[in-house]
């Protein structure tokens, strides 16, 4: 089983098969319990995401009940809440804790999810989206770098632009890919990323790029 949590979240079966997980809630639920590394109430859990509701604790029954039937009837059970994710699961923000890069179709942390919550979820999903984007930031330019010293220019250049979209304002990424698209030999449109990339980051900055980018 893989559960991914970075870009549309999703549970994949075994088989490759996608799990189907309704709304927007039981994915703040699964998210909020792999991120936090210590066990949690339902009572914490409930008032920190339901808090706008009349029913708080059925509402997070009805969540884990969800999860249930795409992770397995033994996970999510008991208070606090245990994970009991089988050991064999891939969870893409575990993989990235101990330095290996995640599949994704997108860099940010739990795409196009925005649950009805409390200020508190709220406030923890802005931070924890920085967290992974900044994680993945390293990960990607550690992994972009390596691949252009083993002189495999296309993923090196693949994941430069992943990072450039991590961290759009930052020079590292872009210098990286600037270095790719020279390799192999596309010096027109190198120099063009460097136009595109000083005017952006003067626009939003006020200030001109290191000497290093051009």
């Amino acid at each position: 089983m893989k559960i991914h949590l970075i870009g549309k979240p999703r549970i994949a079966a075994s088989d490759g098969i996608e799990c189907s997980v309704p709304g927007h809630q039981p994915w703040a639920v699964l998210a909020r319990l792999i991120r936090t590394k210590r066990p949690m109430g339902r009572r914490e859990l409930a008032a920190e995401i339901f808090a706008d509701v009349d029913d708080p604790l059925g509402a997070l029954r009805w969540c884990l009940a969800s999860l249930r039937k795409a992770l397995g009837a033994e996970t999510l059970q008991g208070d606090p809440i245990a994970l009991n994710i089988p050991p064999e699961t891939h969870v893409d923000v575990w993989a990235m804790d101990i330095g290996e890069l995640p599949e994704m179709d997108s860099t940010r942390f739990l795409e196009g999810v925005e649950p009805t919550s409390g200020a508190e979820f709220e406030t923890w999903l802005m931070i924890e989206r920085e967290h992974v984007t900044s994680e993945l930031y390293g990960l990607l330019r550690r992994e972009s770098m390596r691949a252009l010293s083993a002189g495999n220019i296309s993923r090196a250049r693949a994941l430069a632009e992943r990072a450039a979209t991590c961290r759009p304002l930052d020079e590292s990424a872009h210098i990286i890919l600037v270095k790719c698209l020279a390799a192999a030999g596309e010096m027109a449109a190198a120099v063009a990323h460097v136009d595109e990339t000083e005017a952006r980051i003067l626009q939003e900055t006020g200030e001109k790029p290191s000497p290093a980018l051009r």
